[in-house]
């Protein structure tokens, strides 16, 4: 492993950033999302910790998570990327209108 993987800084140097990002453009992309999955879980859990810690002693009224939702686009272009049939499928049972972006070189 890389030495800046090691801890999971919350804030780093550049160069530690740049060493970090080499190592992780060569793993596999199931090691990478992994990895990300990893981060978002310490993100979050920071994140929970530092609304438990507010500072003015008033209790913060929380929001309802509503999560992340990607483009029916993006969702098609990471399906096919992934080579699944099933998902794909699954996608396009849907219903949701998909506008694709047709190319032309003429």
């Amino acid at each position: 492993m890389a030495p800046a993987m090691a801890s999971f800084p919350t804030t780093a140097e550049h160069n530690e950033l740049v060493e970090e990002m080499q190592y992780i453009e060569k793993l596999p992309v199931g090691e990478r999302i992994k990895l990300a999955q990893k981060r978002r879980k310490q993100q979050l859990f920071s994140y929970a910790k530092w609304i438990k810690t507010d500072t003015t002693g008033k209790l913060v009224k929380q929001k309802a998570r509503k999560g992340v939702t990607f483009s029916v686009l993006s969702q098609m272009m990471e399906i096919a990327a992934r080579g699944s049939y099933e998902e794909m499928r699954a996608l396009l049972k849907t219903g949701k209108q998909i506008f694709p972006f047709i190319f032309y070189n003429g």
